[in-house]
């Protein structure tokens, strides 16, 4: 199986040319074969928190409706899991081989989820799911993120994406601030000042992975200097938010919320995904970067060069040919869009109460 990371434009581009095949007919062509590559295991095309936020805060109800439409298909409602929980197994990782332990045994693409809300928190940490709601999303996961998506109440979703851009903004005016102090310290050095930031902010999780480990870092003297340093260099999430950070502060103009969003995402997809379709400057960033997987792939179209072998993507030509047709092809997914709005729809009411505060109150991970 192929993991394929989509930013927020391509899934735009996929709903506009569902909606209208003339506007991009090679576009409007991949999503019978992306759907059918899904359906069968050989792609996967996971949302991230970023993917659902940017989605959800669309104010017009029939664009969000056809955006959470194509992204419930294709996801089929699995996400990448919080970046807690991905730093506790990349932490764990480090640490156990440090120790001579064997590596932790995980299942298969541990770092995704079927529970949509898994992209803010992971349950029970800090994440609590009535058991009712939470059957109903892992029965039916696609159903149950269109749902909420495209129909959670109106105040709730307002009051959502408001704190998550109140604390966007502060995140925002903290970074200027650390821009300016540091402003003529050469990178090296403001590599070394953000790897102390991101160590404060993540020693109590370190604390308790070390301690699983069967380290007694109880305090800070307690730790091992040069392993502490050594897990904060090499986790992977880590280390791919602050490389492309230190290129991104070195631009010159001001961060903004757009440059978080996208900078969560590709520090939760690069270490993990084969490939990543995105703008140019971030996959740019994260080329230069410099650490991820040796068989990542980057690509600014959908069209892309790395799909799996055996996709059945139809040549411009078929999708003039498709264009003509009468009735073009149908992607709609039996028992998605006929059960909209019903269980589903009453269940991600209840849902909305549930995880408006976590994706509201969310880090990013940036300092």
């Amino acid at each position: 199986m192929q993991i394929v990371y989509l930013d927020q434009n391509k899934w735009i581009d996929l709903a506009r040319a569902r909606q209208d095949p003339e506007r991009d007919p090679d576009i409007h062509a991949l999503i019978a074969p992306l759907d059918r590559a899904v359906r069968r295991g050989a792609l996967a095309i996971p949302l991230t928190m970023s993917n659902i936020y940017e989605t959800h805060k669309i104010n017009d109800p029939r664009r969000r409706r056809d955006l959470a439409y194509i992204q419930a298909i294709l996801s089929q409602g699995l996400v990448f899991r919080a970046r807690r929980a991905r730093l506790t197994e990349e932490f764990g990782a480090i640490l156990r081989q440090a120790a001579g332990l064997a590596p932790a045994v995980l299942p298969p693409r541990w770092f995704l989820s079927g529970v949509f809300l898994e992209a803010v928190a992971d349950l029970g940490e800090g994440l609590v799911i009535p058991e009712a709601m939470l059957s109903a999303i892992q029965a039916r996961p696609a159903d149950m993120l269109f749902s909420y998506l495209a129909d959670t109440p109106e105040d709730t979703r307002l009051e959502g994406v408001h704190r998550y851009t109140a604390g966007s903004q502060a995140l925002c005016e903290a970074i200027e601030t650390r821009r300016a102090q540091h402003r003529d310290e050469p990178v090296s050095m403001r590599r070394k000042i953000y790897s102390v930031l991101q160590a404060v902010d993540e020693i109590d999780l370190l604390r308790r992975v070390a301690a699983s480990a069967g380290y007694a870092w109880t305090s800070t003297s307690d730790m091992d200097q040069v392993l502490f340093r050594r897990v904060i260099r090499e986790a992977p999430a880590l280390h791919v938010e602050r490389e492309i950070t230190l290129r991104l502060e070195a631009q010159d103009r001001a961060i903004s919320h757009n440059d978080l969003r996208d900078m969560q995402a590709f520090a939760t997809v690069v270490p993990y995904a084969e490939l990543v379709v995105a703008e140019n400057q971030f996959s740019s960033l994260a080329r230069q970067a410099g650490r991820h997987q040796a068989d990542i792939d980057f690509d600014q179209r959908l069209e892309a060069r790395r799909w799996p072998a055996g996709f059945e993507w139809r040549s411009a030509a078929a999708a003039t040919h498709m264009r003509r047709r009468k009735h073009p092809v149908d992607v709609r997914r039996p028992g998605l869009m006929d059960q909209f709005p019903g269980s589903a729809g009453s269940a991600a009411h209840e849902a909305s109460a549930t995880c408006a505060a976590p994706f509201a109150a969310v880090e990013t991970g940036l300092v």
